[in-house]
């Protein structure tokens, strides 16, 4: 015996169709399902929207992640200026406590505080890193060592190469959207 897949009537399983509804089994086994009707969900829809959505680490991560990059978007014109003067201030402060403690008549590099604190304030990306390494030379000559004899003006030479640098990229920018 077997089950008319139609209307579920019990059938002799050598029949080909069902004497109840008529139906043809052959034909119903290569026929698809009929679509669901308007307003109605299928029931594999039913099932997937019963079914719980996964809520884990990685649903968290992502609204993290999100928040983050809007925070930062947000933020970033406030954070990187402040950053920047910062940095300056601590460089002006800096250089001067080195040029009291070593004796010198200027900072580092024989430039003045206020020379490496403008240097920082307008070519951050550029001058904090040669400063943190000048820096690094000078607090390691000892108080009494003579002055360096090379020639005052290496971070006046980086400025203009910077501001070389810049104008040629901003050319290029500008070709590249014209």
């Amino acid at each position: 015996m077997k089950e008319c897949p139609k209307c579920k009537a019990t059938v002799q399983s050598e029949s080909s169709e069902c004497p109840v509804c008529g139906v043809v089994f052959e034909k119903w086994r290569q026929k698809p399902p009929p679509p669901p009707k308007p307003g109605r969900p299928s029931p594999q829809q039913r099932q997937t929207a019963t079914s719980p959505r996964p809520r884990g680490p990685a649903v968290s991560a992502a609204v993290l992640a999100i928040f983050v990059l809007v925070f930062l978007a947000l933020s970033l014109p406030v954070v990187i200026p402040v950053m920047i003067l910062v940095s300056a201030l601590w460089v002006f402060q800096d250089a001067d406590r080195i040029r009291r403690e070593k004796g010198l008549a200027n900072g580092p590099e024989h430039e003045s505080p206020l020379a490496w604190a403008a240097a920082v304030l307008f070519l951050w990306i550029v001058a904090f890193p040669y400063y943190l390494v000048k820096r690094d030379v000078a607090l390691q000559r000892a108080p009494g060592d003579p002055p360096d004899t090379r020639k005052p003006g290496r971070l006046i030479l980086a400025f203009l190469a910077t501001l070389v640098a810049l104008a040629v990229l901003w050319a290029l920018f500008v070709m590249v959207i014209t």
